[in-house]
């Protein structure tokens, strides 16, 4: 009857705890971030609009409404490919830093020719003579450094500048320091250093309001992107025509624009839940060895005290060494429902943690929901699996 008893809790420990993880893991399974649909087609054939809006625009040299054309084609389908288009109008509106933005970011795709990327590496050689990287020393550290009289940087700044080739104006002010100026020449293709210190205001120094950073890069219409340092503020990214020193109106690109969006660069970014649930598992995965270990330990002196009870000699001795069984008894079997149930939750937490990280956002992968739900009631016990395609 004893060890009947055992077996019974040991049975329905088990099953509140897979029910406990089975509900840890629908909820993870829902709480997966949405993927990114694929344009329907008539946003295809919007987007192809504005694209070939653009294209007219841009071979009437109206460069200013062909980006605009191209942006909106690429906020409605991204396509790497219309990046081509908008740096190429960046490159005719005198804008080198924006222009080499979106043709980096089309060759960290994999869209393309092997001729288009060609010719893009070539606009990048070219792009890159007429930008030049600053690289910044400023001390004290936390003095606001301004470049132009737009973008905002605050000391140290680990990483160099890119600006375009030319003068700049570097001005770095600090509450209880002397301002400074200073005026800075850059050359294309080269990397320039410039050391600043301030000096302690003799007199007290009125505190210097500073304006919200200007953005450094375009705002990306299909992602969130950091644009080159010193990109105009007021700009929003678009993008334009074809390559080269004299392009010709996108006649490269135009083939099939948007015949699918392509693989987005770069990996996919591992979301801080995943990090968590496995934290979470691998905790619970210690606390269960330790718990497991005390209850062979626990189930070593119930042996050992059974033992001295069949070898009693008195009554007494009979009884004590039958409490202590008991006792060693009762303490292996809690240790064991609680090994149990941290084990389990161990496994449910690394499921949830699989199930997240293969489930990251992806742009451009078809939607694919998934619900586990599980079902529990006085007649039956079960599981329910909802998806949505």
């Amino acid at each position: 009857m004893v060890w009947s008893a055992a077996m019974a809790r040991h049975v329905r420990s088990f099953t509140t705890a897979l029910l406990m993880a089975l509900l840890l893991l629908s909820t993870a399974l829902q709480a997966a971030p949405a993927q990114a649909q694929e344009p329907s087609e008539a946003d295809k054939a919007r987007a192809k609009e504005h694209f070939q809006a653009g294209v007219a625009a841009y071979g009437q040299e109206r460069y200013e409404v062909a980006l605009a054309s191209f942006q909106e084609a690429f906020r409605i389908a991204p396509h790497p490919l219309v990046r081509v288009n908008m740096a190429n109008c960046y490159d005719k509106l005198g804008k080198p830093l924006l222009a080499i933005f979106h043709f980096e970011r089309f060759m960290q795709s994999k869209a393309g020719s092997p001729e288009q990327r060609k010719e893009v590496r070539s606009a990048l050689s070219r792009l890159s003579k007429k930008v030049g990287d600053l690289s910044l020393q400023v001390s004290p550290d936390g003095a606001v450094v301004t470049i132009d009289g737009g973008e905002q940087r605050k000391a140290p700044i680990l990483e160099p500048l890119r600006l375009e080739a030319g003068e700049h104006r570097v001005d770095v002010r600090l509450e209880g320091y002397q301002p400074v100026s200073k005026m800075v020449r850059l050359h294309g293709g080269e990397q320039t250093e410039l050391a600043i210190t301030l000096e302690r205001a003799t007199q007290p120094v009125a505190a210097v309001a500073t304006a919200p950073a200007t953005p450094a890069a375009p705002a990306d219409p299909g992602a969130q992107s950091p644009a080159p340092s010193g990109a105009p503020a007021a700009e929003t990214p678009s993008e334009a025509a074809p390559l080269g020193t004299e392009p010709e109106p996108v006649a490269s690109v135009e083939a099939e624009p948007f015949a699918g969006p392509a693989e987005p660069p770069g990996s996919r970014p591992v979301p801080s839940s995943v990090w968590i649930l496995g934290g979470i598992g691998a905790g619970l995965l210690a606390a269960g060895t330790i718990t497991g270990l005390l209850a062979l330990s626990a189930e070593s002196d119930f042996k050992d005290k059974q033992a001295d009870l069949s070898t009693a000699n008195t009554p007494i001795e009979r009884v004590v060494s039958y409490n202590d069984a008991s006792d060693a008894a009762d303490r292996a079997d809690a240790l064991a429902l609680t090994t149990d149930l941290l084990l389990l939750g161990a496994v449910a937490s690394g499921a949830a943690a699989l199930v997240l990280y293969f489930k990251r956002p992806r742009q451009y992968e078809d939607t694919v929901q998934l619900q586990l739900t599980p079902e529990l009631s006085p007649q039956r016990a079960g599981l329910r699996l909802q998806g949505a395609f």
